[in-house]
């Protein structure tokens, strides 16, 4: 069995495979499994620089996120423990910010229901749902 490795990490929390056949871990790093490169070498995998930072810094914390979906238009949405949930619409970033009473919250998950909601699952607030604005509890 072929490992990935992703440095920084302890581990892969997170695996979602976007509209061209690439899987994104969680990192800022998508990678190419059996692509047209890989398939003429002896690699499993060709890892592509990619969005860098959710918040579109070069150095950033905003590096690695715990979990993602791809929704039903084919934007990967990221979710950070405590930087809200970020969409990559395979051009723009936009950041939606999670809150409880004005204050960020701690999340873990995002899914994608079987009519294409989005809900997230947070440490210690319950459920949200995606409303095509905000994430409401």
């Amino acid at each position: 069995m072929t490992e990935f490795r992703n440095e920084g990490a302890n581990g892969v929390r997170s695996i979602t495979e976007d509209k061209n056949g690439d899987f994104w871990f969680n990192t800022e790093y998508r990678y190419s499994v059996y692509d047209s490169v890989t398939l003429k070498s002896n690699k499993f995998y060709t890892r592509h620089e990619s969005i860098g930072g959710l918040d579109g810094k070069k150095d950033s914390a905003l590096d690695e996120h715990l979990s993602t979906v791809r929704d039903n238009d084919n934007n990967l949405w990221f979710v950070t423990y405590l930087d809200g949930v970020w969409k990559y619409d395979g051009t723009k970033i936009t950041h939606y910010p999670v809150q409880d009473n004005s204050k960020d919250i701690t999340l873990f998950s995002i899914n994608k229901d079987n009519n294409g909601d989005l809900w997230l699952g947070t440490h210690e607030n319950g459920t949200y749902r995606f409303n095509s604005i905000t994430f409401e509890k």
